[in-house]
């Protein structure tokens, strides 16, 4: 029986083999069984059961054979036959599908010489298609080419998927050429090369920064890359959470004279030395940005020819042992008294009329609010009787009918 899959995509065409690696759960993965009668039973039984299963699932197939015997050959040739002989290379004749060798030679398609006297003959060109079994070759395996290919002409060309002298190794799948070599199915690395894949370096030159500290001494190179240790950050784990950063601190002086060449301030006339102090003497390649757009970003902080601190920032990046900075040089001119005397006077003459139109404007509200209620009051002063007011005078009437009585004053005497 053979197996081939393509292990879900993982292979372009069928690969002749009964596993797959690296299958993520829940994956689907289909296996083509080829099954092929290489001998016919000694106890004559013609049907058959196979069971294929998988190891690690409790589900397993059952395949029903049957067997036929007598197998009917519908093409009898000739010996002589001239088509049946070009089948077989004109050294033998093909005969229900298989080469009949002349004497004197052999193989699938009878393209083998043989010798009898030098022990060459069918028989010996398989046997040195059987592995042996043990160092001396005084014993040999029962398979020719242990099942997985056919014996032609003394050697064994296998069946795809596997590979050796005599078919007795799987090939290597994921063995890359650049850094391992394959042994019997199995990835050997190369030197400087680790890892079941082969695709780890072992080399900590990666690992290696600038100061030529590896990891910065904050962490561990696995596979060619730094682990760094809590709470360190970077690539070469030379951030820390706070503000400490071993390359900024490194990269300063470098920086320092770059913009001190630039600006002409003076003072580092050393440039090219300083910047030639990396590790392995990398050059420093450097480039003026006016605005630097990065996530790590350095401070550097320089007294200008004015005599003023001044604020720049670079950042870097580290490629193939290579330095390379941005550096945004930020140029702090000094002040000019006349122009801020100019800009003081301004602004005093334009406060100073906006202070009088709001003092302007509060008076003449007021007025507004006096004007208007004395014009309420002039017109609330209306003239009213005094209600608790009485006339000094008193007049008393006689009833009419009295009167009438009295024709003189009574008291006239």
């Amino acid at each position: 029986m053979q197996y081939f899959t393509d292990c879900a995509g993982q292979f372009p065409n069928l690969r002749q083999r009964n596993y797959c690696n690296n299958v993520n759960s829940g994956k689907e993965i289909e296996f083509f069984v080829d099954v092929t009668l290489t001998d016919y039973p000694e106890n004559g039984a013609l049907n058959h059961k196979i069971r294929v299963e998988e190891a690690s699932l409790n589900e397993y197939m059952d395949i029903d054979v049957e067997l036929q015997r007598p197998c009917p050959c519908v093409e009898q040739t000739e010996p002589d036959d001239e088509y049946a002989r070009f089948q077989c290379d004109n050294q033998g004749y093909l005969n229900c599908g298989m080469c009949v060798c002349d004497e004197g030679w052999a193989g699938t398609f009878c393209n083998c010489p043989t010798d009898p006297s030098n022990a060459t003959t069918n028989e010996a060109l398989l046997r040195t298609c059987r592995q042996p079994l043990d160092k001396k070759g005084e014993s040999l395996s029962s398979d020719v080419c242990s099942n997985h290919g056919e014996c032609e002409c003394g050697s064994c060309i296998c069946d795809p998927g596997y590979m050796g002298n005599f078919c007795e190794c799987l090939e290597c799948i994921d063995c890359d050429e650049d850094r391992a070599e394959c042994y019997c199915g199995q990835c050997v690395c190369k030197y400087g090369w680790s890892g079941t894949q082969c695709n780890c370096k072992e080399s900590t030159d990666e690992c290696t920064g600038p100061t030529g500290e590896i990891c910065s001494d904050r962490g561990t190179c696995e596979c060619g890359a730094c682990n760094c240790q809590e709470p360190y950050l970077g690539v070469f784990c030379e951030i820390d959470t706070e503000t400490d950063n071993k390359l900024c601190q490194f990269y300063e002086p470098c920086v320092t004279c770059l913009i001190a060449q630039k600006q002409r301030i003076g003072g580092c006339e050393n440039v090219n030395e300083i910047c030639f102090s990396a590790q392995y003497n990398e050059r420093f390649t450097h480039l003026f940005v006016n605005e630097l757009e990065a996530e790590t970003v350095c401070l550097v902080r320089i007294v200008n020819q004015h005599g003023i601190q001044c604020d720049s920032y670079f950042n870097y990046q580290v490629i193939d042992r290579a330095n390379y900075l941005a550096i945004q040089a930020n140029d702090c001119e000094p002040l000019n008294m006349y122009a801020m005397f100019g800009y003081i006077s301004l602004i005093t003459v334009i406060l100073g009329l906006i202070i009088i139109g709001l003092i302007w404007w509060c008076l003449r509200m007021k007025d507004a609010r006096e004007v208007a209620r004395f014009q309420k009051q002039l017109a609330d002063n209306v003239r009213q009787e005094n209600p608790i007011y009485r006339n000094p005078k008193t007049y008393y009437e006689v009833p009419k009918a009295l009167s009438a009585n009295f024709t003189e004053n009574p008291f006239a005497n």
